[in-house]
Parts: structure tokens; C-alpha cells; sequence
């Protein structure tokens, strides 16, 4: 196996309803699962494409897939008026990763899991913790985190790239119809982009305000992780 390391980079919390859950329903065709995922709530949406790209792009470079994100946060609903499963974005991305082997979208591969963050700073440094060499390469998408945004948590730790999801399939040259019409169903809309991006704004203000106070003053945590621990709690 190569060095190095391919993350894809959890967005959360994310909602597994009762009609999503029809996806992993055995023999579904392909036209029936990209239509049931155009309908998926937005936030497991994105997460679905990063998933399939970082996997596909792990497989053909020979590289380690990793999911690290550790926000217990993200909702399974369960039938039959059972309680909602609560689980880390880790353990939610491994759920997504078996089911696209099933679908035979991406190889069936051994992910390394851990549930170490809850924001893009510990996620990043999660998964540098991870590598044993090589190249770092995080897969991202348009918010939470963007790939502009990733790339500057990734620049300490060089070799390091980020990449959309369109991107990384098309570096492990993954470009078969059925593949490409997944990434296209997880794609968000334009009112969901429109949202997304007001929330990446704020984002990057707390990404820039950390950076300006750990040159100015010496902290044992930077305020973005700070911020995260305080208001994301687990459920």
C-alpha cells in the first residue's frame, strides 16, 4: 500500500430519515438510488459524494481511507416509533462507505475509523495524526469545510492537498456514467448552496479570527476548537 492518507471531511449533523433509509434497501436499481438520494436531506447528501470520491481516489492511488470526525450529533431515525440512533460523523461516513461497496460504486475497503474531532482544525489534525507519510488528501466540498477553507488547515501539514469531490474522482479517473450520476444526485441545490455558503462565511470569520489570536497570544487551544467544544455538544 502507498503512504499517505484520503479523509473525506464529514459535514455535519446529518439526518439518516425514514425515507433515506430506503437507499440501502437490497436490489434497488441505479435510476431508483439517485433518485432517492436527489431527495435525501442536503447535509447527507454531500456527505454520500465525499465518501464515494475519497474512496474511489484511495483505491486507485493505493492509499489509507480514514473518517475521523467525532461529532455525536448526526440523527438515524428508526422505524416503528423506536428512539432516533444518535452516532459520531465517523461512524454515520462508515455506514455510507458499505453501502456504496454493496452498490459496487467503490471497492469494499478496510476505512481506518476514530471519532477524534468535531470541527475542521481537530478533524485536520486528526487526521495528520493518522498518516505515516506521504501525501495528506482531504476531500471537501463547497461548505463546511470548503476546499479553499481545508486547504489552509491542511498547509502544516504539507504534503497536503484538498479536493472537491468532482476533483478527486476525476484524479483516480473515475469517470463511468453510474459513478458520475451518484455525485450529481449528491449534489446540493441551488437554495441549499445559497445556505450553506452563508454558513461557510461564518466560518471562515472564526477560522481567520483563531488565526489572528494564536499570533498574538499564546493559548493551549485554538478559539475555533474552543468555540466548537462549546457549542457543539454531543446529543
Amino acid at each position: 500500500m502507498a503512504a499517505g492518507l484520503v479523509v473525506p471531511f464529514f459535514r455535519g449533523p446529518a439526518r439518516l430519515d425514514r425515507a433515506a433509509r430506503a437507499l440501502f434497501v437490497r436490489g434497488l436499481s441505479d435510476d431508483a438510488f439517485a433518485d432517492g438520494l436527489r431527495r435525501a436531506p442536503a447535509v447527507l447528501r454531500v456527505n454520500v459524494g465525499r465518501v464515494l470520491a475519497a474512496a474511489a481516489l484511495a483505491h486507485a492511488e493505493g492509499r489509507r481511507l480514514a473518517l475521523v470526525e467525532g461529532w455525536r450529533a448526526n440523527v438515524i431515525e428508526r422505524p416503528h416509533g423506536r428512539p432516533d440512533q444518535i452516532a459520531t460523523g465517523s461512524w454515520l461516513a462508515a455506514l455510507i462507505l458499505r453501502l456504496l461497496a454493496r452498490r459496487g460504486l467503490v471497492p469494499r475497503l478496510r476505512a481506518v475509523r476514530v471519532s477524534m474531532s468535531r470541527c475542521t482544525f481537530d478533524e485536520a489534525r486528526a487526521a495528520a495524526s493518522l498518516r505515516a507519510g506521504g501525501e495528506l488528501v482531504g476531500v471537501s466540498g463547497t461548505a463546511c469545510p470548503s476546499a479553499p477553507r481545508l486547504a489552509r488547515y491542511l498547509r502544516p501539514f504539507a504534503p497536503a492537498t484538498a479536493l472537491t469531490p468532482r476533483a478527486a474522482l476525476a484524479r483516480a479517473e473515475r469517470t463511468e456514467p453510474r459513478v458520475l450520476a451518484v455525485l450529481v444526485a449528491s449534489s446540493m441545490r441551488p437554495g441549499e448552496t445559497a445556505s450553506a455558503l452563508a454558513l461557510e462565511g461564518a466560518a471562515w470569520a472564526t477560522h481567520l479570527l483563531s488565526e489572528i489570536e494564536s499570533r498574538v497570544v499564546a493559548t493551549p487551544s485554538a478559539f475555533e476548537a474552543r468555540l466548537a467544544r462549546r457549542l457543539r455538544l454531543d446529543r
